[in-house]
């Protein structure tokens, strides 16, 4: 039975795993009875589901419609609560709701039980729960008992009328804040325009927008620009390189998602996009034939743009115009590389996910079909993916879907600098006389966005200038102090592994002046250093001035 307009609802969230269930129900009805005894506030109506956890869409729908009517949240706190996934939805998808409206609603937990450290190293035990109601002021039957002297039977009746006092006092302030929620002239102004043309509900970052505490009074998606998780939803499309990585609600849900990523040749990337309906859910505006879909730009790119659209039949319905308009919102992610370099992007197929409170956050997520790239779209919704959508911060969602990058054309640098025996620091010009040496370094750097296989060293000296022997180092990530290596590696090229994009490798040596300078025109002489990859080669020149 749903509360009426004018009553307050009470929904007591417990664990019926506990032992004392019946008698937990029983005194929380006593404590409900004992309030609306005393008359001081509109009357308190419990919803209890006393028939046991069953499975079912029945009992979901039951559970979920409940909770949206539900001012007063009353959680009763035992280890078996905080190990209860079905507990856990009730709790989250009760604070989703009071996020979304933040007016009316208020929990009140009722702590039954000490809980042992102990738990706390148990795997499904919800410490991020425990923690949260820890932190608001609720009735602590443990302290309470230890605190009383009486008899066991006057003890349990003090007991209920602590509860009804609290229970008093939460449906005085739920009452107190709904009538000024109704008083509010910027509330009641929306409510009386109630019409689609005042708002713009479509396009990209030039929407109209919303926040937390003034939801939207019409169907439109992602305007909230103060929402607690994601900031401005206007920027509602993200990317991360999730290489190596499982398509699953961890990787989904970790941090370092961005707007613009580095391209890298065969790595996974994950696009994020946030769905949300944001109309207040007390008009109960609900989005049809919701439809998500992908655009990734075709063809050999330097910057490929993910563009994600969500759109909807009745954009900017609201109670009094409630057939709306068809339209979409959008928003981009992009990846992006050096210049020079070019890549193309694959959608991989089957990898589409839809996460929201009935699947993902304790369940196996909706899978997307593959019509995400589609210009048909992908159906979204709540309890099944049917395009119908309610508006609420707690009926929001995500979806994510995996591309994959090919690289067309890569690149990479190799530079030759000197220092002589009179030179502080490496120069791209060094002076060398007869019998000097000058210490050489080439660098090479992998600049593009593919691997390079088997990179290939070598120089080319002239007659004039001779390798010192034993002089040749190699320093990379395997040998970050430098390793010496065979002179034959400059002289004749050497194979120095593969290095992947923003890798580097350094090779240095001397050489000697042994030659005769000519007492007249040019007086210098030059080496040539050359790098050869599996699919290109790169050349670099050292001037070294004779005196």
């Amino acid at each position: 039975m749903r509360p009426c307009e004018s009553s307050i609802s009470v929904f007591f969230s417990y664990s019926h795993r506990d032992g004392m269930a019946g008698g937990l129900v029983s005194f929380v009805q006593r404590a409900v009875d004992a309030c609306n005894a005393r008359g001081a506030t509109p009357p308190l109506h419990l919803f209890v589901d006393d028939s046991g956890i069953l499975p079912g869409d029945a009992w979901r729908t039951a559970i979920n419609d409940s909770l949206a009517d539900t001012q007063i949240f009353l959680p009763c706190i035992t280890p078996n609560y905080c190990l209860s996934s079905e507990c856990a939805y009730e709790y989250k998808r009760f604070e989703e709701l009071r996020r979304c409206d933040g007016v009316g609603r208020v929990c009140v937990p009722l702590f039954w039980e000490d809980i042992p450290s102990e738990y706390f190293e148990i795997r499904s035990f919800r410490r991020d729960i425990l923690d949260a109601v820890r932190a608001i002021n609720g009735i602590d039957v443990t302290s309470l008992v230890m605190r009383r002297t009486s008899s066991r039977n006057l003890m349990e009746e003090e007991l209920v009328a602590d509860l009804a006092s609290a229970l008093e006092r939460a449906a005085r302030w739920v009452a107190d804040d709904l009538s000024a929620t109704d008083a509010s002239p910027s509330d009641a102004d929306a409510a009386k325009a109630g019409r689609a043309h005042q708002y713009t509900c479509v396009g990209s970052k030039d929407r109209s927008t919303f926040t937390m505490r003034s939801p939207a009074p019409c169907v439109v998606f992602n305007a909230i620009t103060d929402d607690p998780s994601w900031g401005d939803e206007r920027g509602f499309t993200l990317i991360k390189d999730v290489t190596g990585m499982p398509n699953t609600l961890e990787t989904a849900s970790a941090g370092d998602f961005v707007e613009v990523a580095q391209a890298i040749d065969r790595h996974v990337y994950m696009v994020k996009s946030f769905v949300h309906h944001c109309s207040a859910s007390n008009l109960k505006l609900t989005a049809e034939d919701v439809r998500l879909m992908a655009y990734i730009a075709p063809g050999s790119v330097k910057d490929a743009m993910v563009q994600v659209t969500i759109q909807a039949s009745n954009l900017g319905a609201t109670k009094d115009d409630p057939e709306g308009k068809p339209g979409a919102v959008w928003d981009e992610a992009y990846l992006t590389c050096p210049e020079g370099c070019s890549f193309k992007v694959a959608y991989i197929s089957g990898s589409g996910r839809y996460y929201n409170a009935v699947r993902g956050l304790e369940s196996e997520p909706f899978e997307l079909p593959d019509d995400i790239i589609s210009k048909k779209g992908a159906l979204l919704g709540y309890e099944r993916l049917d395009g119908r959508i309610p508006g609420c911060f707690a009926y929001s969602g995500y979806a994510t879907f995996l591309i994959m990058v090919k690289a067309e054309k890569t690149r990479r640098s190799l530079g030759i600098r000197a220092k002589g025996e009179k030179d502080a620091d490496w120069g791209a010009r060094a002076a060398i006389g007869p019998g000097e040496t000058t210490l050489v370094r080439m660098d090479y750097r992998n600049t593009g966005i593919k691997t390079d296989q088997d990179v290939v060293l070598s120089i080319s000296l002239p007659p004039a200038l001779q390798l010192v022997s034993g002089t040749t180092r190699l320093y990379n990530a395997g040998n970050p102090s430098g390793a010496s290596v065979s002179d034959a590696w400059v002289l004749h090229g050497a194979n120095i592994g593969s290095y992947a994009p923003g890798s580097n490798a350094i090779v240095t040596f001397s050489v000697r002046l042994t030659g005769e300078v000519p007492s007249q025109g040019v007086r210098s002489t030059e080496i040539l250093a050359h790098a050869v990859t599996g699919d290109g080669e790169v050349f670099a020149a050292l001037r070294l001035r004779t005196a």
